[in-house]
């Protein structure tokens, strides 16, 4: 799944790094829904829950993804998707979306991903929008705890020698808990050229930002105070 000769073989720690194959799933256990929750250029998203015979294991709600019908190239679109699973399974942490395995037996093919309740980091901000009048000291306090678990899951991944392709809002899932994770894009450290380089300030001030269309409800007062907080 993994192209390791895309990386710079005279770094040590990236010549060391070991890779992990995520698991085969057996399709009975994979029951999908029809609750979509996502659909992009050559991939679809639904819920399902992940029910094994094992009673030690509760069945948990995941979220399934697989490429659309319509795709010109399905055997691109099946690479391209088990390569996604492939990087995605390399990181485990809290703030960012796990991959529990796949299932490439039969059709449709499935990567079975950890499933965030509340959606996109960019829908809940849009859902909450409010005067900033009306933001107490937790609100605060929530915007940069979500700050927070972004730039640990980044630290995560970029301890892996990976870099985001594309960190943005509407690539930060939000659990049940209010935790946020990011969900996987990535593409190996030492491909990556400067136009493609990802900076955390950037999305602090997606985050925190009063320029930015979705949150002009917040504070330019709260914006320093809260980013001189963020240690990376």
């Amino acid at each position: 799944f993994i192209e390791t000769e895309n990386f710079e073989t005279g770094s040590d720690a990236v010549a060391e790094t070991r890779f992990e194959t995520p698991p085969e799933l057996e399709r009975c256990h994979v029951h999908l829904s029809s609750k979509l929750l996502g659909k992009g250029h050559y991939g679809i998203v639904y819920s399902g829950i992940y029910n094994t015979d094992n009673r030690l294991v509760p069945p948990c709600e995941i979220a399934a993804k697989s490429f659309t019908n319509d795709v010109s190239n399905p055997v691109q679109a099946r690479e391209h998707l088990f390569r996604e699973a492939a990087i995605s399974y390399q990181f485990q942490h809290r703030n960012v979306v796990a991959c529990i395995g796949v299932v490439s037996i039969g059709e449709p093919c499935l990567i079975i991903m950890q499933y965030c309740k509340k959606g996109s980091l960019k829908n809940v901000l849009v859902n909450e929008r409010r005067p900033s009048s009306e933001l107490g000291p937790s609100d605060k306090h929530r915007f940069l705890e979500y700050a927070l678990d972004i730039a640990h899951g980044m630290e995560h991944i970029h301890a892996k020698y990976f870099v985001h392709r594309d960190l943005a809002v509407r690539n930060v899932l939000v659990n049940s808990l209010d935790s946020c994770l990011i969900s996987v894009r990535v593409i190996p450290k030492m491909n990556m050229n400067s136009n493609s380089a990802f900076n955390y300030p950037k999305l602090a001030h997606l985050i925190f930002t009063v320029n930015f269309f979705i949150y002009p409800w917040i504070s330019h007062s709260f914006l320093p105070t809260s980013l001189s907080l963020i240690h990376i």
